[in-house]
């Protein structure tokens, strides 16, 4: 990994950032032919994936984010210089922004959804899953399945049943 990327990823861990919002994530994103951009202004910072719509347009999304680090800086001028750097990176095709804040704790999460909506964001159906759960996978499979709620596991069992097939595809690293 980059220096920049390591110094990306110790920005997001410091402000218990989501998965979403990684150095990792932005580099699968590129690889898929999305255009990223590490946006940090203040205590404010996300990362901002460009999605392609029809006619030359497209819209900015920032999964999980934006993130604040420390729990002092939720203030609504952090938030709004955050996305006035947002809007000027983007380009003229960009025609929205779409953010989803909510991967650190509720409180915060409730006062960075209250500024929004003092900004003008109106909520929308989210793209994320409420709550994310990250899985060992080094772990042996009945292990994994014993630590899954019964409903989980019965989905999955009844998936294999209907003929849902699991491929290990060879990682290039």
């Amino acid at each position: 990994m980059t220096e920049a990327g390591n110094a990306w990823n110790n920005l997001m861990t410091a402000s218990d950032a989501s998965f979403l919002q990684s150095y990792e994530w932005a580099k699968l994103q590129e690889a898929v032919d999305r255009r990223v951009n590490f946006l940090a202004k203040n205590s404010c910072s996300g990362l901002l994936i460009t999605y392609p719509l029809r006619f030359g347009k497209n819209y900015i999304y920032s999964p999980r984010g934006p993130d604040f680090t420390g729990n002092n800086d939720l203030d609504l001028n952090s938030l709004e210089e955050f996305l006035k750097e947002a809007e000027n990176s983007s380009g003229e095709d960009s025609i929205f922004l779409r953010i989803e804040p909510g991967a650190g704790n509720p409180e915060n999460n409730s006062i960075i959804s209250n500024n929004l909506r003092r900004l003008g964001f109106k909520k929308t159906a989210e793209v994320q899953p409420e709550q994310t759960r990250i899985l060992d996978l080094e772990k042996p499979e009945p292990v994994l399945l014993k630590e899954m709620e019964h409903d989980t596991r019965y989905a999955i069992r009844a998936a294999l049943r209907r003929g849902v097939t699991i491929t290990k595809l060879k990682t290039t690293e």
